[in-house]
């Protein structure tokens, strides 16, 4: 179970296949397995990163959380996760 540990969380993220980095962002239920399907099919043209957003599913809370600034933290998550994976620009896709 791979995780990554940021500034009051930690991150459970799973990656399909191979070749550029792909994040792929959960919405409302944050849990990334509602994307396994897709990224199985496309891990054969990228590395698909499926990810828990922190507090959801297996991402874990450490900590007092700042829930004021939400989608702020978010998006810090999701760039921490991309400088993990990759050294290069990712392509994103997020559902709301």
């Amino acid at each position: 179970m791979p995780d990554l540990h940021v500034n009051g969380a930690k991150l459970y993220y799973e990656t399909f296949g191979s070749g550029p980095l792909l994040l792929l962002i959960p919405g409302a239920d944050g849990r990334g397995t509602v994307f396994h399907d897709t990224a199985k099919y496309l891990s054969s043209h990228f590395t698909v990163a499926c990810w828990d957003r922190r507090g959801f599913s297996q991402s874990l809370l450490i900590g007092v959380q700042d829930f004021a600034d939400r989608l702020s933290v978010d998006a810090d998550d999701a760039c921490a996760l991309i400088q993990h994976l990759s050294d290069r620009p990712a392509f994103v896709f997020g559902t709301s």
